[in-house]
C-alpha cells in the first residue's frame, strides 16, 4: 500500500423514507416544512377522518345491537323458545360485527402518521387541504444522527480493506477533514467497473453541520492500515 490512498465518497443518511397516504382523505395537518427537524413520534401528517370515525361508530352500534340480540336468543333457547340454529347465526353476526369494528379502526389508525425516528423533512410532496388517495406520496424524510459515508473502492483494495480501518474524510462543501472508520465492506464486486462499495462512519458522532448528499475524498494512510 502506498503512503496514501484516496477514493471518492458520499455522505448518506442512516435511514430515509417517503411517507405515503394509506387512505382516501383530505390532508388536515402537515406541520413540518422542508429542512425542518422533528423528533421520533412527532405528528408528520394528519388526515381529516370524519368519515372513518363515523364508520367506527356505525360498526360499534351494529355490534351492540347484535350482541343484545344474541343475549335475547340465548335466554329464549334456555326456555326452548328458539332453535340452536338461530343462536348460532346470531353468534356469527356478532363476530362479523366485531370484525367490522376492527376493519374500521384500521383506517382510523391510518389517520395520523408519526415520525419513525428523529429526522428532517427533505421535501413536502403534498400540501394541507389537498385530497389524496392510497399510496399518494406526501412527505420525504431522512434520519438525523450518525450519517454514513459510502465509498467506491477498486476491488483490488480488498487485499487490505476491512472493517475498523481508520481514514480521514475531506468534505468538499466545508473543507473539513474529519476522522472516520470503515464499518462494513460490500458483499459483491461490480463486474463491469471492478469496484466495491464500503461504508464508513465519522468517529465523532456529534459532528455538526454535516448534511446528507455532501461529497468528499476518503484518505487512507499506509501506516495506520498496518496497525490494524
Amino acid at each position: 500500500v502506498e503512503s496514501e490512498q484516496e477514493a471518492r465518497g458520499l455522505i448518506t443518511p442512516v435511514s430515509e423514507a417517503t411517507i405515503s397516504s394509506e387512505i382516501l382523505a383530505r390532508i388536515k395537518k402537515l406541520p413540518y416544512r422542508n429542512g425542518e427537524r422533528f423528533e421520533k413520534g412527532a405528528l408528520l401528517v394528519e388526515f381529516d377522518c370524519g368519515a372513518y370515525y363515523a364508520e367506527v361508530a356505525v360498526a360499534s352500534a351494529t355490534h351492540e345491537r347484535e350482541t343484545k340480540r344474541l343475549e335475547n336468543l340465548r335466554r329464549l333457547a334456555s326456555l326452548n323458545a328458539t332453535s340452536e340454529l338461530e343462536v348460532a347465526i346470531a353468534e356469527a353476526d356478532v363476530k362479523k360485527a366485531a370484525a367490522e369494528i376492527r376493519l374500521a379502526r384500521v383506517n382510523v389508525n391510518r389517520c395520523k402518521l408519526l415520525a419513525p425516528y428523529d429526522g428532517m423533512v427533505v421535501d413536502r410532496l403534498a400540501e394541507e387541504h389537498e385530497s389524496v388517495g392510497p399510496q399518494t406520496e406526501v412527505l420525504s424524510i431522512l434520519a438525523i444522527g450518525d450519517p454514513e459515508i459510502e465509498i467506491i473502492l477498486p476491488s483490488e483494495w480488498l487485499r487490505w480493506v476491512k472493517a475498523d480501518i481508520p481514514f480521514e474524510f475531506l468534505i468538499d462543501e466545508t473543507g473539513e477533514r474529519l476522522a472516520a472508520v470503515i464499518t462494513r465492506v460490500g458483499a459483491t464486486i461490480d463486474p463491469v467497473s471492478q469496484t466495491i462499495k464500503v461504508i464508513g462512519k465519522f468517529q465523532d458522532p456529534a459532528v455538526a453541520g454535516i448534511i446528507a448528499g455532501m461529497s468528499g475524498t476518503a484518505i487512507f494512510f499506509a501506516e495506520r492500515i498496518g496497525q490494524q
